[in-house]
This record gives C-alpha cells, sequence and structure tokens, in this order.
C-alpha cells in the first residue's frame, strides 16, 4: 500500500516557487518539478508538534487516496513525499471567490452542484469522507468543472480553527457516529450559500453556531433570493436535514433531485437549460475542443492559399419560419451519407470558420446548417462530432446577430450534450455559459425575436419533444 512506501524527501524533485497560502494545516505553495519543467500544487504540512496525534498520516493517506482515483472532479494527486502532498496545480477560483463575487447564475449553480455530488459519490463509493466540505474546498476550474480537494484536512486541526464550523452537521457537533450524509449536510451549506449569499446559519462563536445547527429551524434559501428555480429549496432543506436519515440516501440522490430541479428550470426568460443527471454519470466519449464563447475572438485566417469555396446557399434576407436546407448543394455532399467521415466534416467546418472570418458570417451559419443535418444523418444526431457542428452552428448565429437563433439552439444543445457528455464535462459547462450570456444579451436589448423551438430537433431529425 503506498502509506507503507517510504516518501522521498520533497526538495529532492521540486523546486518551491511561490507562496500560494498558509494556515494551521500548513503551507501551500506552486512548485516547479525539476524532472520535467510542469508546475504543481504542493501542500507542505506543518511541524509534528502542533499537530493531532495522527493526524499528518491520516492527512498523507486519505488525501493521496482520493487523489490517485483518477475522477474527473476530484483533485488529482501526483505525488507524496515526505510530510507533504503533490497534487496537479490548477487554473480558476475557489466557489468561496465566486460567493465574494456576487450572486451567481443558477443554472450554473445547478450545474456544479451536481457536480460536486458526483465527486462526493466517487470518494463515498471508495470509502473515503471529508468531513470537512465547504466552499473554499471546490475549485471552480477555467475550463467549467468542479474539483473537490483537501480531503484528509480534517485530521489535522479543529473545525473551529479552519473555517468549517459554519458547514459541520449536527451529529459531528453532537461528536456522535457518522458517515458520508455528514458531507452531504456540508454540500447543503455550500449550496445554500451559493444561492443566498452567506450560509444558512451565523454566529460569533462556535458555542453560538453548534446551538443553532442543532436547534434552529432550516431557512429557505428563497428567502434570500427574489427568484429560485422550482423545488430547490426543498433539495436544500432535505440536504440540511438535523436527522441523518432526512436526508437523500446519498450523494447520487442528491445529484438526482438536482438534476430534476435543473430539467424544469427555465431560466429568467424561459428557455430550459440543464437536464437531469443519471444516477451513474455515462462515459464521456472524446469530442473535439469548442471554440471559445461569445464574443469570441476569430482565429486569425490563413496567409496564403486558396480562397475559401463559395456556399452554395444564400442567406436569406430576412428571418423567417424555419426550414432545414437541403445538404445536396454542400461542397462535395455527392456520395452516400456513409462517406461523410468525421474528418470530412472537421474539414467542412473548417471551410465554413474560413468564410466566416471572410466577414461572411450568414453564409458561415448557411454552410453550417447543411452540415449539421449531414454529420446527424452520417454518425448519428448524438455523436459528438455532431454536437460540436451544432455548437458551432450556434456561435456563428450569435455572431451574424441573430441571438434568439444562438440561444434558441443551445437551449436546445444544452441537454443533449449533458446526456452524451456528461453533467461534469467542461464543454456542457461552457456551452451552457454561452446560452446565458445570449439570454442576457437578448434581455438588455429586450430582443422579442422568436426563438423557432424545435429547430435543432428538425435539423438533426428527430421528432419534436425528442
Amino acid at each position: 500500500m503506498s502509506d507503507l512506501r517510504p516518501a522521498p524527501p520533497l526538495e529532492s524533485r521540486y523546486q518551491l516557487l511561490r507562496e500560494l497560502g498558509r494556515s494551521v494545516t500548513g503551507v501551500r505553495w506552486e512548485a516547479l518539478d525539476r524532472t520535467d519543467g510542469h508546475r504543481v500544487f504542493v501542500h507542505q504540512l506543518p511541524q509534528q508538534q502542533v499537530l493531532p496525534p495522527g493526524g499528518a498520516e491520516r492527512f498523507l493517506a486519505e488525501g493521496e487516496q482520493a487523489g490517485r482515483l483518477g475522477h474527473q472532479h476530484l483533485v488529482a494527486v501526483e505525488e507524496r513525499a515526505d510530510r507533504a502532498l503533490v497534487l496537479e496545480l490548477l487554473s480558476g477560483r475557489s466557489l468561496a471567490a465566486v460567493i465574494a463575487a456576487g450572486p451567481a447564475d443558477l443554472g450554473l449553480v445547478l450545474i456544479w452542484a451536481q457536480q460536486a455530488c458526483l465527486a462526493l459519490k466517487a470518494a463515498h463509493g471508495a470509502g473515503l469522507v471529508h468531513w470537512a466540505v465547504k466552499p473554499s474546498r471546490f475549485f471552480l476550474t477555467d475550463q467549467g468543472r468542479i474539483k473537490l480537494g483537501g480531503f484528509g484536512r480534517a485530521h489535522l486541526a479543529p473545525a473551529t480553527e479552519t473555517g468549517n464550523a459554519p458547514y459541520l452537521a449536527p451529529e459531528q457537533w453532537r461528536q456522535a457516529p457518522a458517515d458520508g450524509r455528514a458531507d452531504l449536510y456540508a454540500l447543503g451549506c455550500v449550496l445554500f450559500e451559493l444561492c443566498a449569499g452567506r450560509p444558512p446559519y451565523l454566529g460569533s462563536s462556535a458555542g453560538e453556531l453548534m446551538h443553532r445547527h442543532l436547534n434552529d429551524a432550516v431557512p429557505y434559501p428563497g428567502l434570500f433570493r427574489g427568484y429560485l428555480p422550482a423545488g430547490l429549496d426543498q433539495v436544500v432543506l432535505a440536504l440540511l436535514a438535523k436527522d441523518p436519515a432526512a436526508r437523500p440516501a446519498d450523494a447520487a440522490e442528491a445529484a438526482a433531485r438536482l438534476g430534476e430541479v435543473a430539467a424544469g428550470y427555465h431560466g429568467p426568460l424561459g428557455t430550459p437549460v440543464a437536464a437531469p443527471v443519471p444516477a451513474a454519470a455515462p462515459p464521456m466519449p472524446a469530442a473535439p475542443p469548442v471554440v471559445p464563447p461569445v464574443p469570441p475572438q476569430p482565429p486569425q485566417p490563413p496567409q496564403s492559399g486558396p480562397p475559401a469555396p463559395a456556399n452554395p446557399f444564400a442567406p436569406p434576407s430576412t428571418p423567417t419560419a424555419f426550414a432545414p436546407p437541403s445538404a445536396a448543394g454542400l461542397p462535395g455532399a455527392a456520395g452516400p451519407v456513409e462517406a461523410w467521415s468525421e474528418e470530412r466534416i472537421r474539414e467542412q467546418v473548417d471551410q465554413a470558420w474560413a468564410i466566416g472570418e471572410a466577414g461572411r458570417s450568414g453564409e458561415a451559419v448557411q454552410w453550417l446548417t447543411g452540415l449539421v443535418v449531414q454529420s446527424a444523418a452520417a454518425l448519428g444526431p448524438a455523436h459528438p462530432q455532431t454536437l460540436q457542428v451544432c455548437y458551432d452552428l450556434a456561435i456563428w448565429r450569435g455572431m451574424a446577430d441573430d441571438l434568439a437563433g444562438a440561444a434558441g439552439l443551445l437551449a436546445e444543445l444544452v441537454p443533449l450534450m449533458i446526456a452524451a457528455l456528461g453533467p461534469g464535462h467542461e464543454d456542457v459547462a461552457r456551452a451552457t455559459r454561452d446560452l446565458w450570456s445570449y439570454q442576457r444579451d437578448l434581455e438588455r436589448r429586450r430582443n422579442r425575436a422568436p426563438a423557432r423551438p424545435g429547430e435543432l430537433a428538425m435539423l438533426l431529425g428527430r421528432p419534436p419533444g425528442y
């Protein structure tokens, strides 16, 4: 087992570059791995005499075990060194920083909460309980993915010294037997704070906080924010139940309940932005990277080579009721559907981008519209490549100033992406952010253009209400 392996000295491999923070649990560093030059995050423990008996060993063992599960929502551990853990260095910000910045989009909050549940599900399935879940333990990467870290830190110092007291479950305050449902209670506190901007219980001392967690009625987060998705109050109340038996049985059930809320949430403009999370997250198929959110800085067009081919689809002069165009005129469209490989579709997408970057965004939209039809027929409507073309089409709709069309496509696309890629996939978070960006722009412009519901379903050859 890893805890029987002698740990190498930290300085033998890593050069400490910059201190990132320190507390009673140790010092955090950005460091350089001398073997290949990549940068890492190092948590270095304080001197042994200031730690509870056995705390250092439990921190190292549990932190390493969680980090080696290889789960997309758990911070990865690269190495266990002498009195230190070496972890992946992430780019982004903690949920504590998100909360401090002001109210977050509720559609994103629902996605983050579901991803947090997937992290706890993986840890609990491996026999690990966090015991110290709080906003700063969750890291939101620049790609929109939640990652949970800090396993084992609960053994390094009392909760009243580490800022964990506002998130402790009643059974922890009582020092009664506890299990993973204590983590679900803490997650309920975090979710409450994401919605309301403050923890459910406030107190000037540990004694006051304990009294409130043990005795006070659970407040409704909706009292602190004007509008919450229907049913979210009830999920938060269930997570914050005083009796562990009254909470969701496990993280999978919590994720399912949040998924039901997300499926019915229609955002400020009445457009669905999320879909339920399956009980077991499906494996993520390989998918091509998505383009930057609107307004993107388009890549520079090639400096040489032949001009972009002419597009056989003429852009309409005015918006009309949608009818999917035939792809027969698309360059290279002759031949059986099976001849349209992923590589060929990617080449056609590149040509569409070249057309758009040349200032002909309307033609790029028509080009990509035909490609969606071809990709759905050749690869299937739920294939990652098809979903990527749909995303490209939505982006170019926005760049052509058809914000209602872009928002309508993304509103249909996001649930398909969640079903195909999983709720935790970075592409899902990015598409959701783009959807909300378009919706905010529409609201600012007071745009009343019809959203053309069912447009994507028609393009993909799926029945209405699929």
